[in-house]
Formats: C-alpha cells, sequence, structure tokens
C-alpha cells in the first residue's frame, strides 16, 4: 500500500517545485501571544500533538483524532495503555496535553518500532505545554476564520490508483484543501507537492465537494500565516504530469482482484455525503429498494455504481416531470387560446 507522503521522495521536480510556493498569496496574523524555542529532538511531537488535539476537538472522537497513536501503540502491544491515555484528554489543560503528547509519541512505532522511545516527564516543560496551547489556539482561530465546514481526514474514492492506493486529505474547508505546515520557513517544495497530488486526486473523486474545491492553501501557526493558491493558477502543465506519471491515470487503476476489477464501495456516511442528502431520506431510499445495501464485509455499504444508477434515474424522472409539466402548460395555453378564439 503506498500513500501520498510515500511516493514525494521519489518524484523529481524543478527547483521551485511543481507548484512554487511564490504564486501562493500571503495573510500574516497577529496576537498577542508568542512561541519560546522548541527544543529540535521534541520538535515532531510537539507538532504531532498539536495535528491530533486540533482533531479531537473538531470531532470529539478520540479513535479517530489519535487513529495512528493507537495503531502505533499495537506494534508495541500497549493498546490498553493508549486506551487509558486517550480518556484523560479531556481539553487543553495540562493533564490532557501531557496524555496527548505520551499518545502522540507512539506515532514513532508506524515508522520503525525501534526507533520508538518512552517520553521522559522531565521532558514535558512548561514552556513546552505553552507553546502546544498557543499553536493549538492559532489553528483553531484560524478555522473559525476560514471555515465554516471542516473535514479531516477526508477520503479520495475514485481518486486512488495501483501508485497511491491509501491515504486522506488532512483538512477540507468550504472550497480549500488544507495542509499545517509546522515551520520557521515557507512551505517547502516537498509540502506544496503533496498538497498538489491531493487537488489532482481530488478532481478524479467521487465526492462533489471535493471536485468544486477552488484553492488550495497552507496554515503555518508557528509564522501564523496562511498561504493561498487559487486553482486556476495551478500550472496544467504540472497536473498532466501528476496525473499521468505520478497517479498513471491513463492506466486502469481499479484495484484487481483475481483478475477482475473490484467494485467500488463507500461507506453509509460517505453514501450520504456523495447524494448529498440527509440519513433519513437515505434510509428512505434503501426501504424503496433503489438502493441495495452490501453486507457481505462486516460493515454496510453501497456500491458506487449503484449511488450513480440511482441519480441517474433520479435525473431522467425530474427530467420526465419537467417535460410532464411543460405539457401540461401548452395544453392550457392552447385550451385558453381556443376558447378566448371561439368567443
Amino acid at each position: 500500500m503506498a500513500s501520498v507522503k510515500n511516493i514525494l521522495a521519489d518524484i523529481h521536480q524543478p527547483k521551485n517545485g511543481l507548484l512554487p510556493i511564490s504564486i501562493f498569496e500571503r495573510n500574516r496574523f497577529n496576537d498577542a501571544n508568542s512561541l519560546t524555542k522548541i527544543p529540535q529532538k521534541m520538535e515532531k511531537i510537539v507538532f504531532s500533538t498539536v495535528n491530533c488535539l486540533v482533531r479531537f476537538f473538531l470531532k470529539r472522537d478520540a479513535a479517530s483524532a489519535f487513529d495512528n497513536s493507537f495503531l502505533g501503540a499495537s506494534f508495541i502491544r500497549e493498546e490498553n495503555k493508549a486506551k487509558s491515555l486517550a480518556k484523560k484528554v479531556t481539553g487543553l489543560d495540562d493533564t490532557s496535553i501531557i496524555a496527548a503528547m505520551h499518545l502522540a509519541n507512539y506515532e514513532d512505532c508506524l515508522k520503525s518500532v525501534t526507533e520508538y522511545r518512552v517520553l521522559d516527564e522531565k521532558e514535558i516543560t512548561s514552556d513546552i505545554i505553552k507553546n502546544i496551547k498557543v499553536l493549538f489556539n492559532r489553528i483553531m482561530s484560524f478555522m473559525a476564520r476560514y471555515g465554516s465546514k471542516i473535514i479531516y481526514n477526508h477520503t479520495l474514492e475514485g481518486g486512488y490508483t495501483d501508485a497511491v492506493d491509501t491515504g486522506t486529505i488532512p483538512f477540507v474547508t468550504n472550497e480549500s484543501i488544507l495542509l499545517l505546515s509546522f515551520s520557521e520557513n515557507e512551505p517547502s517544495i516537498e509540502e506544496t507537492l503533496e498538497l498538489l497530488i491531493y487537488y489532482v486526486m481530488s478532481k478524479h473523486s467521487i465526492y462533489p465537494t471535493l471536485k468544486e474545491v477552488k484553492y488550495v492553501s497552507f496554515y503555518n501557526p508557528i509564522t501564523n500565516t496562511f498561504f493561498k493558491c487559487n486553482a486556476p493558477l495551478i500550472s496544467g502543465t504540472a497536473v498532466s504530469l501528476i496525473e499521468e506519471k505520478v497517479l498513471k491515470y491513463n492506466e486502469n487503476h481499479y484495484n484487481v482482484e483475481n483478475g477482475k476489477n473490484v467494485e467500488e464501495y463507500l461507506s453509509i456516511k460517505d453514501a450520504i455525503e456523495y447524494l448529498g442528502i440527509d440519513e433519513e431520506k437515505f434510509k428512505k431510499i434503501v426501504k424503496s429498494k433503489q438502493l441495495i445495501l452490501d453486507t457481505d464485509h462486516g460493515e454496510e455499504r453501497v456500491s458506487v455504481a449503484n449511488l450513480n444508477e440511482y441519480l441517474q434515474n433520479k435525473r431522467m424522472t425530474n427530467r420526465l416531470v419537467w417535460i410532464l409539466s411543460l405539457t401540461s402548460i401548452l395544453a392550457i395555453v392552447i385550451l385558453v387560446v381556443i376558447l378566448l378564439t371561439v368567443k
């Protein structure tokens, strides 16, 4: 399995990158808070902790906010310890932050179990905790300003290929794909490349919300700066290169099982979003047998083909209703004209 991050190092880019940061608009914010210097060996865990806390506060779901932490903990058989730590994360108090840091530390196990080291409580200084609070508050303030609707870890069904068959977009806010950048410098060409690939995959995905993305962006809470690029400014040549050479959409990119293309399925939640309806409406459609739920893999899901068939039938029905309405109106008009002529 390969994710976007897994393939970045293998892609050759020009000096300024396929998506140059120079074409991004910049907006720097000011607040009354300041950051102290974060020790280099603590940077990764601080940034991971902030990212996890943001996700937790957006959805109040520890399982999804700390999903990588739980997975890493399972590699060293500390799932129960991770679950106990997650129960301590309830807010932005010191106890919650310290527990979140220990959880974020498990992410090192995903790269290599041998690189994992137990976090020393002495390393969690008051300055570290203060920095986490400042970074967290800046991100939440930014999102409150720019994102009335925020989705994190948005999947990319329809956009996956044999080259990239897993991974999610970190944040989608309104009409933008958003990545967080933790650096005292501008986003690197590796970061802009990652953003470009997510943008291309979103255009090939099955989700209308992603197809309507109008700009791509970064927010850096360290410099408190917002970087925004309108989609029309993205080079068509760069997009084509990602489509053809990296993601290889020109080839058959469906997963293959026993020589046959595997049909794509969506969870109930994703199917509801795909159709743009509420859960009650979805249940009525299923009850009417217009959508067939698949339960062969342990959870209810719907095939994309079935969803598209429903949408096509709905469009045809709406068109027929429109034609019948128009016909009725014309018939009334003709009748009125005949009656007036007779008079």
